[in-house]
This record gives structure tokens, C-alpha cells and sequence, in this order.
């Protein structure tokens, strides 16, 4: 059972010294748990400094204080440095659509790399994120997961309502027969473009017989991803170039997928 953040979490972790548990605090799901985390590490490493009036109820008030300018300020207050590993993952949590297109995630090399008591922080960071039931998951968050070997958490969302998600996790699991079936299953069942694209980067690492009959059950439906799904299918299970056979996959989807040209493209791929 993922534990879940408590003020008395906060005191156990002050009264134990235990520097990485109370820096998770910070970036615990509830707010008061937050605001008391910061709080307390003014009392025990602020000494004489001149603090803001209501540091520490701001950390409350922001969900992700711990990626924001708030946590540079509470950092200075209490005198820790950040490691050099810590400002290059925060760039990389920002990306803009060139990245999004190019699949580039957060900064991993970053992640392992950092101080523990960052590493506390961003895991219970992803942990409040991807508990969320009103939050939407982006498989960077699940990537940095996997790379804090938060099993526990992978498991939880193993059973997430979202196929996608469930693909993903069970994939960065190194479950493959359970991704295989989840990957015949966004094949065959979704109608939603970027679960459909997702699913085929993983194609190719599963050119099994149950994977070919999801892909020709796709295009049977001969709808609008017909012919990446298509370009898919060839590359996994064939030696030619797809984008060459690009001009015959758009003539088989006009023609549909009962005329002779659906024959010859699945004879292409041993069907």
C-alpha cells in the first residue's frame, strides 16, 4: 500500500532526522501536510535568517511548490543547496510541441543524479500527481517513475481505467505478454489518435501472430488510421520500405478493404 503523507508523517520524519522523508512532505498530496513540512524545516535549519511571512503557508496553497521558484526560496532559507542534476530535471519539465512530437521525456539522467533528498521529493511529486484521479497522465511522469523504481506505484496504476496507461505500465514493468494483450487491445478497441500512435511506436517490439491479427483487425475498419497503421504492419513483419509502399496503401484504403488490393497487401505480410 502506497503510504499516504500525514502530519504525523512530518513530525516522525523531523523527530528521526530523516532529511529525504521530510523533503517528500514537501510534495505531499495534502496541502496542510506541505505547508507543515516547510514549516518545520524552517524551525530546524532557518537559524537567524529574515524569512517571508508565510512561506511555509504557501507551500501549502501550491500543489507543486517543489517545482517552482517557492522551492529555490525555501532552499535559500535554510541554507541547502540544490544539486547541479536539479535545475536541468525542471528544464526538462517543460517542453514545448517539437519535443512533444519527438517523444522527449523528462531529463532521466538528471533524475539519477540528484541529492536523496531530491529524488524523495520528485517520487512523492509523482506519486500525488499520478494518485490523482482528476489528473491526466503523461507517460514522462510514468517513465520517471519507473526510473525511481517505484514499483509499487507502477502496480497500482497497472489497473488504471485508461488503456494507454495500462500499456505503458506494464511495458516499463517488463511484463511483455501482459503488454502484448494490452497492445492487441488499444489496436482492435481505441478510436483515439494518440493512443493509436503510442501504441504503434511499441509494434515492432512484439512482431508476434496475435499482434499481426490487431493490426489487420485495424484496418479492417478502414478508418482515418489506416494508412500509419498499415506502414506499421509492413515495417514490422516485412523488409520493405513503408514509405514507398505509401502510394499502394492509400489505393487499397479507397478501394476498401474487401477488394483484391487488401488481398495483396496482407499477402505482403504472410496473411
Amino acid at each position: 500500500m502506497i503510504e499516504v503523507q500525514t502530519l504525523q508523517s512530518v513530525e516522525a520524519a523531523a523527530e528521526n532526522n530523516d532529511r529525504p522523508a521530510l523533503f517528500a512532505c514537501l510534495a505531499a498530496a495534502r496541502a496542510a501536510v506541505r505547508a507543515r513540512a516547510a514549516e518545520t524545516l524552517l524551525k530546524l535549519h532557518a537559524g537567524g535568517a529574515r524569512l517571508r511571512g508565510g512561506l511555509a503557508r504557501d507551500f501549502g496553497g501550491e500543489p507543486n511548490a517543489v517545482t517552482k521558484p517557492l522551492f529555490t526560496e525555501l532552499s535559500s532559507a535554510i541554507g541547502w543547496q540544490p544539486s547541479p542534476a536539479w535545475p536541468k530535471f525542471l528544464a526538462s519539465l517543460s517542453i514545448g510541441m517539437d519535443e512533444w512530437r519527438d517523444g522527449i521525456g523528462y531529463n532521466i539522467e538528471a533524475l539519477g543524479a540528484m541529492k536523496p533528498e531530491e529524488r524523495s521529493m520528485i517520487r512523492q511529486w509523482l506519486r500525488s500527481r499520478l494518485m490523482d484521479g482528476n489528473h491526466s497522465i503523461d507517460w514522462r511522469e510514468l517513465e520517471a517513475a519507473a526510473a525511481l523504481d517505484d514499483t509499487e506505484l507502477l502496480r497500482r496504476l497497472a489497473k488504471h481505467e485508461e488503456q494507454d496507461v495500462r500499456l505503458r505500465v506494464q511495458r516499463l514493468l517488463g511484463n511483455d505478454a501482459e503488454t502484448e494483450r494490452e497492445l492487441c487491445r488499444v489496436l482492435r478497441e481505441t478510436d483515439d489518435l494518440g493512443e493509436i500512435s503510442r501504441a504503434q511506436m511499441l509494434v515492432t517490439n512484439f512482431p508476434s501472430e496475435k499482434v499481426r491479427e490487431a493490426l489487420i483487425h485495424r484496418l479492417r475498419k478502414n478508418d482515418e488510421f489506416f494508412v500509419p497503421v498499415a506502414m506499421t504492419m509492413l515495417d514490422t513483419f516485412t523488409k520493405l520500405d513503408s514509405w514507398e509502399e505509401r502510394p499502394f496503401l492509400f489505393r487499397v484504403k479507397e478501394e476498401g478493404v474487401e477488394g483484391p488490393l487488401m488481398k495483396e497487401l496482407l499477402a505482403k505480410v504472410g496473411k
